[in-house]
């Protein structure tokens, strides 16, 4: 069986109203083939990576940034990589709590948004790569993921049934610091 991977990336900054992560995921070797597609994207002068905060008002940049997107647009299309992006508002009235912890929001979309991901793939282990950025502590979101029960038993149906009628099977990822971003 291949070996799935996910690679994070969160958006936002202190006081900004909206937040969000988003996460590629796929075989090893699809994103493999993807970051080729995307390095021979990198073809003007000057452009090593692509930082989409660095695209407005630079043309080559621009243009790059276009065939990200569709390389990206191509491989989701044909089910070879999943992007999930999961957006939050800071102003919600869920949010609007005196001395609300950030970081625990935070780390309860990562939860939410892998769960989610790993689900819609049908794969319970994963190699997951995190920002590098970010201020979540990802060794204990890793054991919060791992006790995750990885199928959900069917709607309607009694729990006791559920539990007899097929084996606990939990999540198992893996986090890595990622050494080369995708």
């Amino acid at each position: 069986m291949a070996a799935f991977e996910a690679y994070s990336d969160e958006s936002g900054v202190p006081n900004q109203r909206y937040k969000a992560i988003a996460v590629v995921s796929g075989s090893r070797a699809d994103l493999a083939s993807l970051r080729g597609s995307l390095q021979s994207s990198l073809t003007q002068p000057g452009i090593r990576e692509l930082k989409f905060a660095e695209v407005k008002g630079d043309r080559r940049r621009w243009a790059c940034a276009d065939e990200f997107v569709a390389h990206a647009v191509e491989f989701a299309g044909t089910g070879r990589i999943r992007l999930d992006v999961i957006v939050w508002d800071m102003q919600d009235s869920r949010h609007a709590i005196r001395g609300r912890d950030d970081i625990a929001c935070l780390e309860r979309m990562y939860y939410h948004v892998l769960i989610n991901m790993a689900r819609r793939w049908g794969r319970e282990a994963w190699r997951f790569f995190p920002d590098e950025q970010s201020a979540v502590d990802f060794w204990e979101m890793q054991n919060y993921l791992n006790m995750t029960t990885a199928r959900r038993g069917r709607r309607g149906q009694p729990a006791l049934l559920k539990r007899l009628q097929q084996e606990r099977r939990a999540f198992r990822f893996n986090v890595l610091v990622c050494l080369q971003r995708l």
